[in-house]
């Protein structure tokens, strides 16, 4: 572990991740993202700008026979993200540096059963002394429109694009997704807390499937200043029992 990093308990200590101290941390967003992913037997998946390597790492040790890629294109972050990897001896799971602009040139057209991401929220630079943050908030390094553009090509037929964005981007969004044949099938907004409107979403698409979208009951993260019961079980959820493996 270097200087500037710390180690971090994943859920009853089961699992480890080593972020920076001063850098960008995963949030409640990348848990929730996890838990609404649903694996089948063997897939291949693909996690766009893993950061940490936090869903792959969720991901990795919930579906132990799945075959898990994650590309970052900060060089300090697929390091690091590469030894939390070791450290959980998930032999699942590739991190992988590189740009998501170059997804076809790395991995191979239609090479993936689902994607995942947990995109940059902002078209516009939400300013930070730190670039790291910024990268990781804001459209610097790749656009929402290039992202999908990438992510199309890189699925197979009828896979499946799981990913956590803004709800006031939502038009364009599934605008882009439907020039790239992606049809939204599951729809989820996230709420703070019940009476405040939606501040994310998450939505699963699927690479040329039929026109019906199911809209989801609304996910309320908080109630009287606590996480409510259903965030209580989706930590729960993506925890990893030994007894399990």
């Amino acid at each position: 572990m270097l200087d500037n990093e710390q180690l971090d308990d994943l859920w009853r200590g089961e699992l480890k991740i080593l972020q920076k101290k001063a850098g960008f941390k995963y949030g409640i967003d990348a848990v929730v993202l996890a838990q609404f992913v649903e694996l089948k037997s063997h897939q291949s998946v693909l996690d766009i700008g893993t950061g940490s390597g936090i869903i792959p790492i969720l991901l990795g040790a919930k579906y132990p026979d799945a075959h898990i890629s994650a590309i970052e294109i900060q060089a300090e972050y697929a390091e690091m993200a590469q030894r939390s990897v070791a450290m959980n001896q998930l032999d699942n799971v590739t991190i992988t540096e590189g740009d998501a602009k170059e997804l076809v040139e790395l991995f191979g057209k239609e090479a993936f059963d689902v994607v995942v991401t947990n995109p940059p929220y902002f078209d516009k630079t939400i300013l930070s002394h730190r670039r790291d943050k910024a990268i990781a908030r804001s459209e610097i390094l790749i656009t929402l429109k290039e992202l999908i553009d990438q992510a199309a090509q890189v699925l197979k037929p009828r896979g499946s694009l799981y990913m956590i964005f803004h709800p006031g981007r939502l038009s364009e969004l599934m605008s882009l997704l439907s020039q790239n044949r992606l049809e939204p099938k599951l729809l989820r907004l996230i709420h703070p807390s019940l009476n405040k409107e939606s501040n994310m979403l998450l939505l699963k698409a699927t690479k040329g499937g039929g026109k019906e979208l199911r809209v989801l009951p609304p996910l309320i993260v908080y109630q009287d200043g606590a996480y409510t019961k259903e965030i209580y079980r989706i930590y729960d959820d993506v925890s990893i029992e030994k007894e399990r493996s």
